[in-house]
């Protein structure tokens, strides 16, 4: 006998129940929607979350009318908890959304800074790695600019000034007011998204992370990930 959609509805939820319990260590009293609404990775669809609760209780607390459920969820419905289901079973990671390495705008310390500053212009980019043999060694920013300018006195900079020759303002602990990281390239998207909220949380800000094989400072840089790429994926 075919299965109807509400029992396959039925199914897919309850599978989805166990795994948010099972994964993320809830009481039998805690809300699982409840829980999933709370996370950033499924507040767009917050609503359909809760309607399908509704459902949910309506098909379980419902007595059948002649041996049938009196809703029959639709096909999207279900699509909806597989797919959330599947998500979190195997849930993203940050390079999916993350600029691949050979894809990343990036620099060397033998490199002319005024060239690297209309290059950002031109690229609106805000931020640039640069690299030695693959490694992450600094970044040049408009705020570390702002800080050789001040710190130097010098408001005139040269053509043949070199970002080597500025080395001090690009180093990654130097930075004022911008943070950097580094994470594994098989990291979640969730714990990175974490991340850059936690630095908000206490008044910093992270401009960028660098992904790496094993989130080591000192392995090749594997690809980026900024604030506008996760805004990106969530919206």
């Amino acid at each position: 006998m075919e299965r109807t959609n509400a029992e396959i509805f039925l199914d897919h939820y309850k599978d989805l129940e166990y795994i948010i319990r099972e994964k993320y260590n809830l009481e039998n009293w805690e809300s699982t929607i409840h829980y999933l609404t709370g996370r950033r990775e499924f507040k767009k669809i917050v609503n359909e979350l809760q309607y399908c609760r509704e459902v949910r209780n309506l098909l379980s607390h419902k007595p059948k009318l002649n041996a049938r459920y009196s809703v029959e969820p639709s096909d999207e419905m279900i699509h909806l908890l597989k797919t959330v289901k599947d998500r979190l079973e195997m849930p993203p990671v940050i390079m999916d959304i993350a600029v691949p390495v050979e894809k990343t705008f990036y620099k060397t310390f033998e490199d002319g800074v005024i060239q690297t500053l209309r290059e950002m212009n031109e690229c609106s980019f805000g931020n640039v790695p640069i690299l030695e043999d693959g490694v992450v060694k600094g970044v040049l920013s408009e705020k570390s600019i702002v800080h050789y300018i001040v710190q130097e006195r010098n408001f005139h900079i040269p053509d043949t000034l070199k970002l080597k020759d500025i080395y001090t303002y690009l180093i990654i602990e130097n930075h004022q007011r911008e943070q950097y990281a580094f994470a594994a390239k098989n990291a979640l998207i969730s714990d990175i998204s974490n991340l850059f909220h936690k630095a908000l949380d206490q008044g910093a800000r992270i401009g960028m992370v660098f992904l790496t094989q094993n989130g080591k400072e000192t392995e090749r840089l594997q690809g980026i990930v900024t604030p506008w790429d996760l805004a990106g994926y969530y919206e």
